[in-house]
């Protein structure tokens, strides 16, 4: 016998009775929703919400459908219906992380209940509401702004005033609450002790700290909470303030290359860097990992590099005597090693910068041909190859959906035996993109088989790159190349900013955890097959490792038909 809670079995008894609803059929439910849906967008809060109450007799059981009668009732000043649909939205998940407390709050605010409305509000920063500071801007809580709960609740301060320690430590303080009350699970990989003692021990250091040491420590404690998503930067490293050394690094397995360089110092480029500073690459990289968010260890390959640039980062960390320059010491392709040095420069744009493939002619592979497009493809003729790089998961010029219809009429329309996707370059984007080639993958009988079907990844396939690659993995037939992912099939990550009020370090916190694959799959990365770890004689050289040896890849008998 199956047992339903009584409140659940009310809720679901209620027979629509009104008078202007002649019937229950489904299809009436809809053509309410177009009805609310037109008075919302005109403006008219009222009737809107009348829509959405009857909305809720003929359909009790959608959480939507509450949440949006809530809101209609809130901007029809009719406050009490409004925490009622909020309130039941609530009951049936309608949402996370404490935005439908907060409109509950809203409510209570308005209507003048300063006491709900303060209890509420609590209990939405509790859940972890993504930002104080939009709490602190509201102008929907005006009413609550002179009580002291509120402005203990979202650390409302004048941070302009105070000294440089006092400063800094509020935004330790800052810091310290966020990462606890906002992350997915800020202690999965770290004890709660282990932080609440770090936090206390670098209060009491900041006095006697510069203010670069001061930015590594706060990566430090960003970094504790153990994934790729959650991180902090110093201002400089961000946007039309950063600054960083004329070159580009990059981690081959020969070792540490400048592949780029400004065109000042174009007789660095290809060369092998031997030391930064008195420290290897590989020591540097050591030192660097505290402060590296990451869910693997592909992750600082990718990172690193770039922060390696940054005299004021490795300054922070006391491995250089200067925060704005530093001594490399490099090969040259005569065996000698020479040491130069550099400066930090405004890093406005690389474009136009030498690379280290320039002497071996104008041809570009494939890989590198394109990476500013969120994505494109390419023929192969006498490989019977078609090439899709696919570089971010974000509306290009061309839309997805008809770039796809004609991506894939092209596969079935042309002589094709090997379809390729590269994500090596995918750092993310929109993740609801993803199901439209999944889709078309899964269906296409010509295409999804080993042997025709190959996937390319690499350290900077994250976050929504991440998530297609699995889905693929789990869903086709796909063989992978390339070097291991940059992020793990599961994995805590989602781009939730957060800025420090007073030294304007800026980063994010994730929130969200995301099953992409089995829940007992622990894999850090997705590691290819065809494993084609980077290399530059070959980068130097033009050619792709991954793309060749999917070109010599030789199925298993009877997986292709």
């Amino acid at each position: 016998m199956i047992c339903i809670p009584v409140p659940l079995l009310c809720v679901f008894a209620v027979v629509p009775t009104l008078a202007n609803v002649q019937e229950t059929r489904p299809s009436a439910t809809l053509e309410l929703v177009i009805q609310a849906n037109a008075r919302e967008r005109a403006g008219a809060w009222v009737d809107a919400a009348s829509i959405w109450n009857r909305l809720v007799l003929l359909n009790p059981a959608m959480p939507s459908y509450w949440e949006r009668m809530g809101q209609a009732s809130k901007k029809a000043h009719n406050y009490a219906e409004g925490i009622r649909g909020f309130r039941r939205a609530l009951e049936l998940g309608a949402s996370y992380s404490g935005p439908t407390e907060y409109e509950i709050a809203v409510c209570y605010a308005l209507s003048g209940d300063k006491e709900n409305a303060l209890l509420w509000l609590e209990k939405a920063l509790a859940l972890g509401l993504r930002s104080l500071t939009w709490v602190q801007d509201d102008e929907q809580l005006e009413s609550l702004r002179t009580e002291p709960r509120f402005r203990s609740f979202v650390m409302v301060a004048d941070v302009q005033s105070m000294t440089r320690d006092r400063g800094w430590r509020y935004d330790l303080a800052f810091l310290s609450s966020e990462l606890k009350r906002r992350h997915y699970s800020p202690f999965r990989k770290v004890s709660k002790k282990e932080f609440d003692n770090a936090v206390p021990k670098l209060d009491v250091r900041i006095s006697g700290l510069k203010d670069e040491e001061i930015e590594v420590e706060f990566m430090r404690l960003a970094r504790m909470m153990g994934d790729g998503h959650t991180y902090l930067r110093p201002k400089h490293t961000l946007g039309s303030n950063t600054r960083a050394l004329p070159i580009q690094l990059f981690f081959f397995t020969e070792g540490l290359f400048i592949i780029r360089a400004s065109p000042e110092h174009r007789y660095l480029v290809g060369m092998r860097v031997e030391r930064i500073g008195e420290h290897t690459p590989e020591e540097l990289l050591r030192q660097l990992d505290p402060i590296i968010n990451q869910d693997n260890k592909m992750t600082p390959l990718m990172i690193g590099p770039e922060l390696m640039t940054c005299p004021r980062m490795l300054f922070g960390l006391g491995l250089i005597p200067n925060p704005d320059r530093v001594t490399i010491t490099v090969l040259e392709r005569a065996g000698n090693q020479r040491r130069v040095l550099l400066k930090e420069e405004p890093r406005v744009s690389q474009e136009g910068w030498p690379s280290a493939r320039a002497e071996h002619g104008p041809d570009v592979p494939l890989y590198l041909k394109d990476l500013d497009s969120n994505y494109w493809f390419e023929y192969v003729a006498d490989a019977k190859l078609v090439f899709f790089q696919y570089n971010k998961v974000h509306e290009g010029k061309e839309p997805l959906r008809l770039f796809l219809d004609r991506l894939f009429r092209f596969l079935n329309e042309h002589d094709v035996e090997r379809f390729v996707i590269d994500l090596r370059w995918n750092t993310g984007g929109t993740r609801l993109l993803n199901r439209q080639l999944i889709h078309r993958l899964i269906r296409d009988d010509k295409i999804n088989h080993e042997g025709k079907l190959f996937v390319v990844v690499g350290r900077h396939t994250v976050s929504a790159g991440m998530m297609l690659a699995t889905q693929i993995e789990q869903n086709t037939d796909a063989v992978f190349a390339g070097e291991p992912t940059g992020s793990s099939p599961n994995f805590v990550g989602q781009d939730v900013g957060i800025r420090l009020p007073y030294s304007g370090m800026q980063g994010s916190l994730s929130d969200l955890y995301w099953q992409n694959s089995s829940a007992t799959d622990f894999r850090t990365w997705i590691a290819p097959s065809l494993y084609t770890p980077p290399s530059f004689a070959l980068y130097s050289s033009n050619r792709d490792p991954a793309l060749e040896a999917i070109l010599g890849y030789q199925p298993r008998r009877g997986s292709v038909k």
